[in-house]
């Protein structure tokens, strides 16, 4: 905070009166992390009278180390990241505090304290849990802040002043041996963050020299050279790594709003940075958990001019549909064409059967799920026809699977097809009304068309091979009805691949040599998204239709939805629009749905607000994040000059 000494940044909060008592009490906790289903992407995680702020995750992600002036100074706190409990206070003086840092094994925090009698600041480190005395690490001869550990746990990278300007420095956690000056130069580098692997420092400067500051980094395996991250006129700063290490959270005031909100960046390429959070009032020191779920980061609440708050805020990155039952397994949803109900299958009764579970606008589940079938040896890949009316499935019974319908209400269950001796994965085509599955009729495999008007069948694929695996998954690109895609093991991966319908014409989409499985047409049918184990852990990706083996090109989801490096997400579709991708994600002990905003949909968000023709509203977004509906996207496209409003 820049009235309060030093902070490391120029952040555009108003002053915090330290110690004036009349204050508006302020908690909300939605729900806690564990339990959230249907929930707000956004929720306050800590918030009391006065200022609350530099919240900064846990190595397990179950707590939040914070500054507060609950106590009459700025002091260093730690509570519970849902919320429960009551904070622990861990310095209790006439000094400072501010910049908080767990340890990678989270039994310290280090961070920057102005002690009494001095006037500048410098880094201390001290037990989390509250035992011991803290130490000092730097000297008084100048302002160090801004600490952030390295994942080895063994050196901390800093800020100083000492050279008259602000500097980067190392030094050991044990603040034994020299201390290691990194970036030192005329400009203003500040703010240092250092990727999970290691490599690189992310920090924000002033070097370009535009009069502003950019968010640059700097690799840490001897290359001399510095990148550019961000180029915007906006002043970018508080940069913090994913926990993959693919992209960035930072600070910024872009699009020239006179209010700071929180964006995300992906490295290596040159896509524009997104911006996450909407709220009218500034927001800061973003932090993303370990565990991928969302970040912490300050926002101020200035309802009563006269008594300015700080509160910290949790932004969820993805959000549970369901719960398996508490103890079942939820796989292979698909939201209907009118975006109010979701069918999945579930083994929640002790056998795979299909379910259908009622969405509200925003995605979430409008009371329990309802069950469709019953009486199966397994039920599974539910598909609605477009009409959202009726859903397709594969269903096995005595030994003998074969695709089956089943009207939305559960009624009218009956087979379209017979002995194809494992007819299975159905896609219904919005257009022509057929249904695309495969089977391995007359021991070859591949792929089939049923009209469920009259149960006419009809032979696509004519392979003669006896290989298998080779029309996996298949799936209508709905916006365009003779193209098709699926996976195919060949040469001991599997890829993704186009179809033709008509001239059965094969296009290799993906050309990686990890497993690429289960696509999903985007509703414009621009994009393909699909499973990968490109990361080592099964994750989201999504490739454009028209750039046929583009790797490059090839868009990561799981940096924004991965939950935990143990978890694997799979069985993917995406809501009405493109807006929202729901997948099935196993973290540990059972699947269940989940639902995320999809990348481009926040990218095209993104940029119309960037461009003044969708305006940003003046209150807090309190029930979703970036809600565009596609009647305004609609509209948008074919008025090019079409002020929206949310």
């Amino acid at each position: 905070m820049k009235n309060r000494g030093y902070s490391g940044v120029n952040f555009k909060f108003a002053p915090v009166n330290v110690g004036l008592s009349v204050v508006i009490f302020f908690l909300m906790v939605f729900c806690s992390l564990s339990a959230c289903i249907g929930r707000p992407y956004f929720r306050a995680v800590v918030g009391a009278a006065g200022a609350d702020l530099h919240g900064t995750p846990s190595p397990d992600s179950k707590r939040v180390a914070f500054i507060s002036d609950r106590g009459g100074t700025m002091d260093l706190y730690v509570a519970s990241m849902d919320g429960s409990g009551t904070p622990l206070r861990l310095t209790d003086d006439a000094a400072l505090e501010n910049n908080p840092c767990f340890s990678p094994d989270g039994r310290f925090i280090a961070y920057s304290s102005n002690p009494a009698g001095t006037t500048t600041w410098s880094i201390h480190i001290i037990a989390s849990n509250g035992t011991g005395r803290a130490r000092r690490l730097t000297g008084d001869d100048a302002n160090q802040g801004n600490p952030a550990y390295f994942p080895d746990g063994r050196r901390i990278a800093y800020s100083t002043d000492i050279n008259g300007n602000r500097d980067i420095f190392f030094i050991n956690a044990d603040g034994s041996g020299a201390i290691e000056e990194f970036i030192t130069d005329a400009s203003i580098d500040d703010d240092p963050a250092i990727s999970p692997d290691g490599n690189w420092l992310a920090f924000h400067s002033d070097r370009s020299g535009d009069g502003n500051t950019d968010i640059y980094l700097k690799s840490l395996r001897g290359d001399n050279g510095i990148m550019r991250v961000t180029t915007d006129a906006a002043q970018d700063r508080s940069p913090w790594f994913s926990p993959d290490g693919s992209r960035l959270v930072f600070v910024s005031e872009r699009p020239g709003a006179s209010n700071d909100n929180i964006w995300m960046k992906e490295l290596f390429n040159s896509d524009p940075p997104i911006r996450l959070t909407e709220f009218s009032l500034s927001e800061a020191y973003p932090k993303w958990t370990s565990d991928g779920q969302g970040f912490l980061f300050t926002r101020l609440d200035d309802t009563d001019p006269s008594d300015v708050n700080y509160n910290i805020w949790f932004f969820q990155t993805s959000v549970a549909v369901t719960d398996g039952g508490g103890r079942g397994n939820d796989l292979e949803p698909e939201v209907s064409p009118d975006g109010a109900a979701m069918v999945f299958a579930s083994d929640r009764t002790g056998i795979m059967e299909i379910w259908l579970q009622e969405l509200d606008g925003d995605g979430d589940a409008i009371g329990a799920p309802r069950q469709l079938t019953n009486g199966s040896q397994w039920a599974r890949h539910p598909s609605w026809n477009g009409t959202s009316t009726q859903i397709a499935f594969s269903r096995a019974v005595n030994e003998e699977v074969n695709i089956w319908i089943i009207d939305r209400d559960g009624s009218n269950m009956r087979p379209v097809t017979a002995n194809m001796k494992g007819a299975s994965e159905p896609r219904w085509n919005h257009t022509s009304g057929e249904i695309l599955y495969r089977s391995f009729w007359n021991g070859y495999e591949n792929l089939f068309l049923v009209r469920p008007s009259d149960n006419t069948l009809r032979q696509l694929t004519h392979n003669v091979s006896l290989d298998r695996r080779l029309f996996s998954n298949p799936t209508w690109n709905q916006a365009n009805s003779d193209m098709l895609a699926f996976e195919r093991h060949s040469s001991g991966n599997t890829d993704i691949y186009l179809m033709n319908r008509t001239t059965q014409a094969m296009t290799r989409l993906s050309t990686s040599r990890a497993v690429d499985w289960g696509p999903f047409f985007s509703w414009d049918g621009a994009r393909v998204y699909f499973n990968s184990n490109r990361r080592s852990l099964d994750d989201i990706y999504s490739m454009a239709v028209d750039s046929p083996g583009d790797e490059k090109g090839i868009l990561y989801e799981g940096g924004l939805l991965r939950a935990a490096n143990d978890s694997f997400d799979e069985g993917i579709c995406l809501g009405p629009g493109s807006r929202q991708i729901y997948f099935s994600r196993w973290a540990g002990q059972r699947n269940i749905i989940y639902r995320s905003q999809t990348l481009s949909y926040l990218r095209e968000r993104s940029s119309l607000v960037s461009r003044g023709l969708l305006k940003v509203p003046k209150t807090g977004n309190q029930g979703g994040l970036w809600r565009l509906h596609m009647e305004e996207l609609r509209r948008y496209r074919e008025f090019d000059d079409l002020r929206v409003e949310d």
